[in-house]
């Protein structure tokens, strides 16, 4: 008895169908993994687009802090964000590096120097003997601190009776509060 599968022309109808399902199965394999990939690819493009946000946030945050900077370099008013890049900008900022330089100074023989090393050496110097305790300069005595007697000094030094901390024991007792003194009061017991 012949099987179906002997038929040339069930045979052929089952290549096609075979066939047929096979392409089908291949497709769908690569639109699932078309799929796959652009779910990840919108996943990464999601991701990627807060990145980037986050950097321009961050890059126009560094962007003013620059300018902050450079308009304090400066000391100029009238310096606009993106002013930075001008001759104005950095001529005014040569001009106060050299208001803010000691270009000559005095020595202690009472000569005048140029020299950078001895402007540097007699300055340093300066500032050494202005800061030191040797300098000579007075002290003033500042008039609205009080001081205490002799005798109160030795009042507070003294020892406290005994009595004294068992009263403020018995007063305070439970309810004295973490952070807060005992009451001493003298002479009552």
């Amino acid at each position: 008895m012949p099987t179906p599968s002997d038929d040339p022309t069930q045979r052929k109808q089952g290549i096609k169908v075979f066939s047929s399902t096979q392409e089908l199965l291949k497709q769908h394999k690569k639109t699932k993994k078309e799929r796959k990939q652009n779910k990840q690819a919108k996943a990464d493009a999601e991701t990627m687009i807060l990145r980037e946000k986050e950097a321009r946030q961050i890059y126009a945050t560094l962007l003013n802090e620059e300018e902050s900077f450079i308009r304090q370099k400066s000391r100029q008013n009238n310096i606009q964000l993106g002013d930075s890049n001008s001759a104005y900008f950095y001529a005014s900022v040569a001009a106060r590096k050299a208001r803010n330089t000691l270009r000559k100074v005095r020595l202690q023989n009472g000569e005048f120097t140029e020299d950078p090393t001895m402007v540097k050496e007699e300055s340093i110097a300066y500032y050494r003997k202005l800061l030191n305790k040797e300098s000579g300069l007075p002290i003033p005595p500042i008039p609205f601190l009080k001081s205490l007697s002799t005798s109160d000094n030795l009042a507070l030094n003294a020892p406290i009776p005994h009595q004294s901390t068992n009263y403020s024991r018995m007063v305070n007792g439970p309810l004295r509060t973490d952070g807060h003194p005992l009451i001493f009061r003298y002479g009552k017991t």
